[in-house]
């Protein structure tokens, strides 16, 4: 039986598990009424948890689940626990939304489910004995309101996860390992079930923990141009690692069918370390074969369950290496998949080369083109017979291995670091207007507010007239522009703990729980008034209050955000420090 639980707490500062005193306990069984508990009343809370098997929540195992261990209340041998912020934080790749934090209020407003009400410090931090009943009265609506939510919370996520139950055992779906298991577990499990496998764990070794067994991954070789414009044509190999498991029958090295001479030990082309079997195609190997061919029809009739079928074929390399995964592992099969991926990519490269075309940049199982005898017909064909070539080098050939059109682009661009060109990083506009940025600072998680606003109201728009960079003028008027309307787009968010977990009070989270308090702050960096040395940080409040302008701001990380679509060199904002020389780059990365 599945509840959702809850606590709040009088706290002695920041948050701390081994301190923080109960003053209520929330038990919501799936379905019915909230139950509520004093704190004069844990006996009675006790029982009902042990009516239960799933405790959920959201962070429970970073502090719910702490503190009611220290009072006693629950026993992990015998509950099964969901925490759902977990969930959101292993997960979050999967939603169709991106989470700006993944604070419970935020998640809650993102997935359009109820909101949560405002948290009454002031009722939670007094003694329990001095509480009024209306005072009693607001503190038990606001934990009944997080248990109701939380258990939608959680049905959400029930919902959405729901087509990975379909591979998982049914002792695991009444676990919520649908929920719960991270994508390397979830594959584990799924393949052992698909492939008629014991699940069986093993451990992992200092000497694998350490990379005493690590291998050589994926090609990824240096753009040879700046840019490019016109016809370019991505080749992609479809799923590369699942069919270098199936055709090189990499799973099956354990076999007694064959001898070690009649073993597939590769060729020129695929100099592997394994010895695999060459009669027939492993348990394994037809799993993956058998979930690649269902992924394929889901796929093509719009049927979302090919998403958990993708991440399961996608991870098996993953999990491939790790030894926790006793059935799965096995360095020689890991190491033999990606130089079969290599050398595929190179052999690809050297025919197409060969065949007249000018190969821009390769990463991992795709190729980039310049297609300048515009005939799209005559390089599908070309990759084709790349293709058949290949097949000739396996023991195990699969008609699903092939090498297609992946994306038709018009401008795309490659950046240099110093005399090279940097992998993984780059910009394309596709035929259809499509704008897509890779590895760049402004497409990252941690990218400024107002360099996020930036690249969807100016970079893409620049990038799909096939232009890359504006001047430093006009950057900066636009960036003026901006922040003129809305100072808190250069804000940053802190989470800070009460003053005295700091060792050195100097150090910024210090000085900035020493004036505002532990718990979160949102500041805005300036050169002239606020905490913190060289760069300032104050309220909007304070920056409004004190007269600071634009001009005042430190916008360090924007520019450096932008380097790549400007013409020139950014002077970075200056930041004086008493006794120190002064470094133009020092805060370019002060919001990371």
């Amino acid at each position: 039986m599945l509840a959702t639980v809850d606590i709040e707490t009088k706290t002695f500062g920041s948050p701390d598990s081994e301190q923080d005193e109960i003053q209520l306990v929330g038990i919501k069984p799936y379905g019915e009424e909230g139950k509520i508990f004093l704190a004069s009343q844990l006996e009675e809370a006790k029982a009902e948890l042990k009516k239960h098997r799933i405790i959920a929540g959201y962070n429970i195992n970073n502090y719910d689940i702490p503190i009611l261990e220290r009072y006693k209340l629950l026993n992990k041998r015998r509950h099964i626990f969901v925490d759902l912020f977990k969930t959101i934080k292993d997960r979050e790749q999967y939603f169709p939304v991106t989470f700006t934090d993944k604070s419970l209020k935020t998640v809650l407003k993102v997935l359009n489910l109820p909101p949560k009400t405002r948290l009454p410090v002031e009722i939670f931090q007094k003694s329990q004995k001095e509480w009024t009943d209306e005072e009693y009265k607001v503190g038990r609506e606001y934990l009944l309101n997080d248990l109701f939510i939380e258990e939608a919370l959680w049905m959400y996520f029930d919902k959405y996860f729901h087509d990975w139950k379909e591979w998982l055992e049914p002792i695991d779906v009444a676990k919520q390992v649908h929920i719960t298991a991270s994508d390397g577990v979830f594959t584990y499990k799924a393949i052992c079930k698909e492939a008629g496998l014991r699940e069986e764990y093993g451990e992992w070794s200092t000497q694998h923990s350490r990379g005493g067994s690590q291998y050589e991954g994926g090609l990824v070789v240096e753009p040879t141009v700046q840019e490019a414009h016109g016809n370019i044509i991505c080749l992609d190999f479809a799923s590369m690692y699942p069919h270098a498991y199936i055709q090189g029958n990499l799973y099956s090295h354990g076999c007694k069918c064959c001898t070690k001479s009649q073993k597939w030990h590769g060729n020129k082309l695929f100099p592997i370390k394994g010895y695999y079997c060459t009669k027939k195609r492993g348990r394994i190997e037809e799993a993956i074969l058998r979930l690649y061919k269902l992924r394929q029809k889901y796929k093509a009739a719009g049927d979302r369950r090919q998403y958990a079928i993708k991440i399961m074929i996608n991870t098996m390399y993953g999990i491939n290496g790790n030894p926790s995964f006793k059935n799965v592992f096995n360095i020689n099969t890991a190491s033999d998949c990606t130089l079969i991926g290599r050398n595929c990519l190179k052999y690809a490269r050297d025919r197409l080369e060969q065949y007249g075309y000018k190969v821009l940049y390769s990463d991992t199982d795709s190729c980039y083109i310049l297609d300048d005898k515009n005939n799209e017909e005559r390089v599908s064909l070309i990759a084709d017979c790349i293709v058949q070539e290949l097949k000739a080098y396996f023991p195990f050939p699969t008609d699903t291995f092939n090498l297609k059109i992946d994306d038709r682009i018009k401008h795309i661009w490659f950046f240099k670091q110093g005399d090279h060109y940097k992998k993984k990083h780059y910009a394309y506009t596709t035929k259809e207007g499509v704008v897509v940025v890779k590895g760049l600072p402004i497409v990252k998680r941690d990218a400024s507010k107002i360099g996020q606003l930036l690249l969807t109201k100016y970079v893409k728009p620049m990038l799909k007239e096939g232009r890359i960079k504006k001047s430093k003028k006009e950057w900066r008027g636009l960036i003026n522009e901006q922040l003129v309307g809305d100072v808190s787009l250069a804000g940053k968010t802190f989470r800070v703990h009460a003053y005295e977990h700091y060792k050195d009070g100097r150090c910024l989270s210090a000085m900035i729980s020493s004036k505002y308090g532990p718990g979160k702050h949102f500041l805005i960096p300036n050169k002239k008034f606020g905490v913190g040395k060289g760069t300032r940080y104050c309220t909007i409040e304070e920056f409004e209050n004190e007269g600071l302008m634009v001009d005042d701001l430190i916008l360090n990380k924007t520019y450096g955000e932008l380097r790549e679509f400007t013409e020139g060199k950014w002077e970075m904002d200056r930041i004086r420090k008493k006794g120190k020389k002064h470094n133009p780059q020092c805060n370019l990365f002060e919001f990371s």
